[in-house]
């Protein structure tokens, strides 16, 4: 969940730019405008983990505990921690706009199939059950 919210910061911000908006002003309005995203998603998921916590029973109750303490913290690192960093850097460097160079050099068919099934397996062998 903490990736997906800053993944929606960075686009929002990323669109704010390109309609023309200043940097303070597209990290503003990129915040402000991925916040209810934000919230909701992790509100969806909080809910649905107090429920498991509810109707669950011993390990189940301790991965409900578990998970909803992450999202609360992804929450604090989401909306405050990554805002703080932004406008730390922005106060820093001044930039006079921001430029987001699109990457398009990232190719899964370029990974040899052998590489993937490797690492496939190897990450089935590892996994529990």
């Amino acid at each position: 969940m903490a990736v997906d919210a800053n993944i929606l910061i960075n686009e929002r911000i990323r669109e704010e730019v390109r309609n023309g908006r200043t940097p303070l002003n597209a990290m503003e309005t990129g915040f402000r405008r991925a916040y209810s995203t934000i919230i909701d998603s992790n509100a969806t998921a909080f809910l649905a983990h107090v429920m498991l916590f509810i109707f669950g029973s011993g390990p189940v109750r301790g991965f409900a505990v578990t998970i909803t303490v992450g999202i609360v913290t992804t929450l604090f690192t989401a909306t405050m921690l990554a805002r703080l960093l932004m406008v730390r850097w922005y106060a820093a460097t001044r930039p006079p706009r921001c430029r987001f160079e699109e990457r398009h050099d990232v190719d899964a068919s370029a990974v040899p199939l052998r590489a993937r099934r490797t690492r496939i397996n190897s990450c089935a062998a590892a996994s529990p059950g």
